[in-house]
């Protein structure tokens, strides 16, 4: 008989008061700055806590990310500007602005309008498999040293400005 997955309430619960002050920050409330403090942040702790590290290999986890984080990002965001330019041509006026073509967004990974709603799938996706490569590899590194690395190249990175292609740079945040 096929194992059936056990739920854990209180991470739901969790969930759902994340997704309900991810609301509420992006409504420019008097509570945004304190929301934002840790809500995202949040999030990567959950999936953090989700991960399984025997279940899968190296290569079965990134293919899993691939489908589940990595192929929604490019298809919102690639379905948003077609609809977009649709949009656009149809009122003869740019409702949306600054639209990218889906070769830059693809080649140069030019932000498209609704990436600020998608970005959190991208550098999930960056976080996690660093995340999981670092775990495999715990044996043959030290693994408090590796995470005080990241956290001092994230902290360079913020403190210079330094943006990187893909949000890669908001990656060491999260793992």
């Amino acid at each position: 008989m096929e194992e059936k997955k056990r739920r854990l309430d209180f991470i739901d619960m969790m969930k759902g008061v994340l997704i309900v002050l991810m609301v509420i920050g992006h409504t420019n409330s008097p509570y945004t700055p304190f929301i934002y403090l840790f809500h995202m942040g949040a999030f990567f702790i959950i999936s953090g806590f989700l991960y399984n590290d025997s279940k899968y290999t190296i290569k079965s986890y990134i293919k899993k990310q691939i489908k589940g984080l990595l192929l929604p990002y490019f298809v919102v965001n690639i379905l948003f500007l077609i609809f977009a330019r649709i949009i656009n041509k149809f009122l003869k006026m740019n409702v949306f602005f600054n639209i990218p073509t889906i070769k830059s967004f693809l080649l140069y990974s030019q932000r498209v309008d609704i990436g600020d709603a998608t970005w959190f799938l991208l550098v999930l996706f960056y976080s996690s498999i660093l995340s999981a490569i670092l775990l495999k590899c715990k044996k043959k590194i030290n693994l408090k040293y590796t995470i005080l690395v990241l956290f001092f190249i994230s902290v360079i990175i913020n403190q210079n400005r330094i943006l990187l292609p893909y949000m890669l740079d908001l990656s060491f945040y999260g793992t």
